[in-house]
């Protein structure tokens, strides 16, 4: 299944408009339309509509009427009565001193205000909880966090008026971190409030003083050194892999990946930045890919988290725009599907760039030619087009109640026009996208936190006994960089939550290497999870066959040899 960074208020919060939908299909043929497309094998009558575009109009129909924008009202309304919920929570924890969980349930409700909008309560706003939960965090000293919080309350609408307190923690995140410099500009800018604030107290007025006094007595700045290294960038597309076409028509491959020359084991074979991404935790910035606590919601749909507002900012001008905005939460709020549908609807975006609307996929490998393979300029549109979707593989009630439904809304986010067609077109890329895409992981805990689509990586194939595995570098505090790999690679999406290992998160490069010597020519293997040496023999067929709709005929499954030390069927 899918990852989700569906919470607890995300799932109640959508709940009227899911109640609604489901009223409404079991009024609707769409279902028997869907049913009859897999019972003819996804084929279509000539001249008449594609049973999927048939359904994806009954979604659309739906969509449009009066009843619901009704229930999206009451999923607003619903979203902001859970943050206020929250935020009481969060106040009632800050008082016990209880600050950490004091901070989870503001951000929490930060999150459900942004989606809640308009309708969200004036006491639990998405500028008020993050500006409560800057002052659990100071007490934690959390001070680089403390500094996101206070930037993106400001950027909310956090009002001038009493603001003084917030300028105050601002100064103290500033002193604590070593700024002494700009601490001095944001003590200056809360003398300047207060001067204007009626309200200040006593007691606020008394604290600024302390301010001055300590900021007078701070030790100066240490001298700075020489600026040290740049981080390396990110590795290039292509190493020494192949992409193998179906040309023969008894091969039960389909498109493959090759060594283009003979490789020992633990070559680097293939190094591959994706073309799109999408986050699914909360935890991880969707930006950069850096996993931390706290970190700063998207202040207009909740959906997505960042480091601070130069990551958010970032986003918006690559990805989460302002279409996509409107349609993220609902979307991703829907587990197992909506991490999926995002994005492939990421991917029709950068497909329609200019500079970026072609993919280097290496061609046909001919060892009588060339030791190196020919890099041939794909348009990224037709790869997605050639990518395994097996959409009439699906149940028609999960066909319709998933990438369907879910490819309705997520259109908004995309420069095209919403019709059943365009529709049908992205659910089926979604579908896609779960055959296909690979599970990102943290490299703390190895826990899935989004998604992502590498073009020559999609295309390598599965063996329970594989010859290559997925690398990564990951850090840790106290050792830097280094090199982490598991036996239980790749982690494509269908099976993620079972846990494989995919690629960094924090880096994005999928990097793959080989477990033992490839001769040129071969073609290299992961596995998508399940392993010879974990897993008996009808274990693995039926774990490969739910998730991923194939009968696996690799060496391990086709002998059923029992290995040393290893389970067999």
């Amino acid at each position: 299944m899918a990852p989700s960074d569906a919470s607890s208020g995300a799932s109640a919060s959508l709940s009227p408009m899911r109640a609604c939908w489901q009223a409404a299909r079991e009024r609707a043929t769409a279902l028997e339309d869907v049913t009859a497309a897999v019972n003819a094998g996804s084929a279509a009558v000539a001249g008449t509509p594609h049973p999927l575009e048939i359904a994806a109009a009954a979604v659309l129909a739906w969509l449009a009427q009066p009843q619901t924008e009704q229930a999206r009202q009451e999923a607003r309304v619903a979203a902001a009565q859970a943050a206020a919920a929250a935020k009481a929570k969060g106040n009632q924890a800050y008082q016990r001193g209880r600050f950490d969980e004091a901070a989870a349930l503001y951000g929490q409700a930060a999150r459900l205000a942004a989606r809640a909008g308009a309708h969200a309560h004036a006491e639990a706003t998405v500028a008020v909880c993050l500006a409560n939960r800057s002052a659990a965090l100071a007490e934690l000293h959390a001070w680089p966090r403390v500094l996101a919080d206070v930037a993106a309350a400001f950027e909310a609408g956090y009002p001038v008026a009493g603001s003084t307190r917030l300028h105050r923690r601002r100064f103290a995140a500033l002193l604590a971190l070593g700024q002494r410099d700009n601490a001095a500009a944001a003590l200056a800018e809360a003398q300047r409030v207060a001067e204007a604030d009626a309200a200040l107290t006593d007691a606020q007025r008394r604290g600024l003083a302390d301010d001055a006094q300590r900021l007078a007595s701070a030790p100066p700045p240490p001298q700075t050194g020489a600026p040290g290294e740049a981080p390396a960038a990110p590795a290039a597309a292509v190493a020494d892999v192949a992409s193998q076409p179906q040309s023969d028509a008894a091969s039960p491959f389909g498109r493959y990946l090759v060594a283009a020359r003979r490789a020992p084991a633990g070559t680097l074979v293939l190094a591959e930045a994706p073309v799109a991404v999408v986050t699914t935790a909360p935890t991880a910035c969707a930006a950069c890919g850096r996993t931390a606590v706290h970190l700063v919601p998207c202040l207009r749909c909740g959906a997505l988290q960042y480091c601070d507002a130069a990551c958010a900012a970032r986003d918006r001008a690559a990805s989460h725009g302002d279409a996509e905005c409107a349609a993220a939460a609902e979307v991703l709020a829907d587990a197992p599907w909506g991490p999926s549908v995002l994005l492939a609807a990421r991917v029709a975006r950068a497909a329609r760039q200019p500079d970026a609307a072609r993919v280097a996929v290496p061609g046909h490998y001919d060892a009588a030619a060339t030791a190196v393979p020919v890099t041939e300029p794909t348009p990224l549109t037709a790869f997605v087009d050639g990518l395994e979707s097996h959409w009439h593989r699906l149940a028609p009630s999960v066909l319709l109640d998933g990438p369907l439904w879910l490819a309705a809304r997520a259109l908004a986010g995309l420069p095209v026009e919403a019709t059943a067609r365009a529709v049908a077109h992205l659910a089926v890329h979604a579908c896609a996208m779960r055959c296909n895409a690979f599970a990102l992981h943290a490299a703390e805990d190895d826990a899935v936190v989004g998604l992502a689509l590498y073009p020559l990586a999609s295309r390598l194939n599965h063996a329970c006994t594989p010859n290559a595995i997925v690398s990564y570098a990951c850090r840790t505090r106290k050792q830097g960089t280094r090199l982490c790999t598991s036996l239980l690679t790749t982690s494509r999406v269908a099976g993620a939550v079972r846990g494989g290992v995919g690629a960094s998160f924090a880096d994005r490069t999928l990097q793959l290497r080989t477990t033992a010597d490839v001769e040129a020519v071969a073609q290299l293997f992961v596995s998508y999870g399940p392993m010879a040496n974990r897993m008996p023999t009808a274990a693995r067929r039926a774990q490969l066959r739910e998730d991923y709709h194939f009968e696996c005929s690799c060496t391990a499954c086709s002998r059923c040899v029992p290995l040393p030390g290893r389970l067999s069927g």
